[in-house]
């Protein structure tokens, strides 16, 4: 717990430059030798936190407008929440691509009889005589759109032939 506390005071330690002040040559070697963090996790940490300086500029221009409307200091918290209530929400994607359709591969009905009369209108499986409710690909994912082996299964040998 102690460990992310330590990594999310990270930024501003390497922002005052702390680390010197405690006797170490850099931002890495205080983290390692504090907390036994690695470089490539100080340096996602530095880089997560990082805000480039135009997007800076423009966020303090805003605080100093709305610190201008008020009259008042206003801390940054606020400053971000009225920001936020600012920017409208992004649309959700459904919305805007419309639903999404389930993906079936279509079997022509005249295959589907042939399977199911093979099989007597039972399942395929050999020890289970139950009539079949649905119609199996062993080869889901084959590359070729073959319905050849397509067999009747009853919905729980179906079931265990899918998690197979």
């Amino acid at each position: 717990m102690w460990s992310r506390k330590f990594a999310a005071l990270l930024p501003e330690v390497d922002k005052r430059q702390l680390y010197r002040k405690r006797g170490f040559y850099s931002i890495f070697e205080f983290a390692a030798k504090l907390a036994g963090m690695g470089r490539k996790n100080v340096e996602e940490v530095l880089r997560t936190y990082k805000v480039d300086k135009k997007t800076a500029l423009e966020f303090r221009k805003f605080q100093q407008q709305l610190e201008k409307e008020a009259k008042i200091k206003i801390p940054l918290g606020k400053v971000l929440s009225e920001l936020l209530t600012k920017i409208e929400p992004a649309p959700k994607i459904s919305s805007v691509l419309g639903k999404s359709k389930k993906v079936t591969r279509y079997i022509p009905v005249q295959t589907k009889r042939e399977a199911v009369a093979k099989h007597n209108g039972k399942c395929a499986y050999p020890s289970c005589n139950k009539p079949y409710q649905e119609i199996h690909h062993p080869q889901r994912f084959a590359i070729k759109r073959s319905h050849e082996d397509i067999v009747p299964l009853c919905k729980n040998q179906h079931r265990i032939g899918l998690l197979a």
